[in-house]
C-alpha cells in the first residue's frame, strides 16, 4: 500500500499551510486584524490537522514528502508588505490550501477503499474545515483586489 506517502505527504501540506497562515497574519497585523485574527484561528486549525494525522499515521506508516515545503518555498520567496503584498499572500496561501485539499480528497478516496470508516469521517470532517479555509481565503482575495488593483499606488 502506498497510502503512507500521502499521509506523509498531507501532513507536510498542512504544516505548510498552518506555517504560511500563521506568517502571513504575523505580516499583515498592523494593516489587517481580520487577517491578523482569521489567519491566526485558521493556521490552529491546520495545527490540530497536523495532530489528527498522527493518530492515522500510528495505524498506517508515513513517507515523509518535501514537496509542500518546496512548493511553500516557492510561492513566499521574499516577505511581503502592503496591500499588494497582502494580496500575493493571500493568494499563494490559496494554492497551498488547495493542495490541502486535494490530498483529503485523495485520501478519502483511499479511506473508501480500504473501508475504514473513521479515516473517511476524519477526511469529511478535517476535509471540511479545508474547504473553510479555502472560503475564507477566497473572499478576502475577492474584497481586497478591486481596491488594491484600481486605486493608484
Amino acid at each position: 500500500m502506498r497510502i503512507a506517502e500521502y499521509l506523509g505527504r498531507l501532513q507536510s501540506a498542512e504544516q505548510q499551510l498552518a506555517e504560511a497562515l500563521a506568517a502571513v497574519a504575523r505580516r499583515h497585523a498592523d494593516t489587517s486584524p481580520e487577517v491578523a485574527t482569521t489567519g491566526s484561528l485558521l493556521a490552529a486549525w491546520s495545527r490540530q490537522h497536523v495532530a489528527a494525522l498522527a493518530r492515522v499515521i500510528a495505524r498506517y506508516g508515513e513517507r515523509h514528502s518535501n514537496q509542500p515545503e518546496q512548493l511553500r518555498r516557492t510561492l513566499f520567496q521574499e516577505p511581503r508588505s502592503g496591500a499588494f503584498g497582502l494580496l500575493r499572500d493571500l493568494q499563494d496561501t490559496s494554492i497551498l490550501a488547495y493542495e490541502v485539499k486535494l490530498d483529503w480528497a485523495i485520501l478519502s478516496q483511499a479511506a473508501r477503499a480500504l473501508r475504514d470508516e473513521d479515516l473517511q469521517a476524519l477526511c469529511r470532517s478535517l476535509g471540511a474545515e479545508t474547504e473553510r479555509q479555502i472560503d475564507w481565503l477566497h473572499a478576502q482575495l475577492v474584497e481586497a483586489a478591486p481596491e488594491i488593483l484600481t486605486v493608484p499606488a
